[in-house]
């Protein structure tokens, strides 16, 4: 939706990842991982260019990669209109860079939840073979976690349901890692980065697997 006159647009959170954009002139920019310093200050920086570029976004984009520190930094030094409008671009194309995740995702034929457990069990120097086998180890595990929490409420709270939630990650890896390349070793420490993904989602309010709408 365009940005209607006067509107002032808002830091918004994506549901279904997690992280943070903003709309302007009808197109979403990710601003990075909801609630951290670094998305609020690319989110203040996108809103407040966009405002100072007369309303709508600027129409040359040159580019190139920054950090949000550099950027904000070289907004701050000068307030003309040229300063705001280069530094703005290069905001642009720093959140629009932050979105990767999901075009890795997509890349991988994986949906997000789907990646970022890839991501946690990749190995470099493995076979394709054995990067197929990780995939579908991924797949079964987001589908074996979401219809375990699907029965469990506040299952973070709870000693019980930590120990469950533990428990079947570790079996499920020792059942869908191919042997070798890992061990048993490397399994058990695999299963406590899940678990401590999966608890991080939950306590956030993201419910794994849920479609985006």
């Amino acid at each position: 939706m365009v940005n209607k006159k006067g509107y002032t647009p808002q830091h918004c959170q994506h549901k279904r990842s997690g992280r943070g954009y903003v709309c302007l002139d009808g197109k979403q920019f990710p601003t990075g991982v909801w609630g951290t310093p670094e998305a609020e200050q690319c989110a203040n920086q996108l809103i407040s260019g966009w405002l100072a570029n007369g309303r709508t976004l600027p129409a040359v984009m040159k580019p190139r990669v920054y950090r949000v520190e550099d950027l904000v930094a070289e907004y701050n030094r000068e307030k003309d209109r040229v300063t705001v409008e280069a530094a703005f671009a290069k905001l642009i194309e720093l959140a629009a860079s932050l979105d990767a995740e999901q075009r890795r995702a997509a890349d991988e034929g994986l949906s997000e939840d789907e990646c970022a457990l890839f991501q946690m069990l990749f190995r470099e120097s493995i076979s394709a073979s054995d990067r197929e086998k990780l995939k579908q180890a991924s797949r079964s595990l987001l589908a074996s976690l979401t219809r375990l929490l699907e029965t469990m409420h506040d299952w973070t709270k709870n000693a019980e349901t930590q120990a469950e939630v533990r428990i079947s990650i570790l079996d499920h890896l020792f059942q869908t890692l191919p042997r070798p390349p890992f061990t048993d070793a490397e399994a058990e420490a695999l299963a406590g980065g899940v678990y401590d993904y999966v608890w991080e989602q939950s306590r956030t309010g993201h419910r794994l697997g849920e479609v985006a709408a």
